[in-house]
């Protein structure tokens, strides 16, 4: 078994300073998908939706100011969540560092998402050869007889 191997049974936490101290983020457990799906959806649903011109600094910090100004509390909340820290202690940090522990957060759960539950669900789906109704084999072809 390799190193890899391990690390996707047992992934390593990141490490991330936020506050003075140090803490480790851990990929989701069972118990924390729902919620963290439920307050995650709106905050990537709003990035994903943003007219972002990758040129334009000004857009960039209109889109964040957006989605923080929206979204900002389903974050915290999010990563409360995951760190197992009060809302009001988060709140109360540095944003460039919240910044850093959103990221954080993103990297260690990515993978799972990325590389489990997508796979998952594309076996789930219908495939599109076959799909819709047969063509009847009974009827005889135009123009015969």
């Amino acid at each position: 078994m390799s190193a890899d191997d391990l690390d996707t049974l047992d992934p390593q936490p990141a490490v991330v300073q936020f506050r003075g101290e140090r803490l480790e983020i851990r990929p989701l457990t069972v118990g924390q998908l729902p919620r963290f799906a439920r307050l995650a959806k709106p905050i990537i649903a709003g990035l994903l939706d943003s007219a972002l011109d990758d040129s334009a600094e000004s857009g960039l910090i209109d889109v964040l100011l957006d989605v923080v100004g929206d979204h900002g509390e389903a974050a915290i909340e999010a990563v409360a969540l995951v760190t197992g820290r009060p809302v009001e202690w988060l709140e109360a940090g540095n944003p460039a560092e919240f910044l850093a522990l959103v990221s954080a957060v993103f990297q260690v759960n990515r993978d799972f998402f990325t590389h489990q539950v997508v796979p998952v669900l594309a076996t789930l789906r219908p495939s599109a050869a076959g799909a819709g109704p047969m063509p009847s084999s009974s009827s005889s072809p135009t123009g015969t007889p």
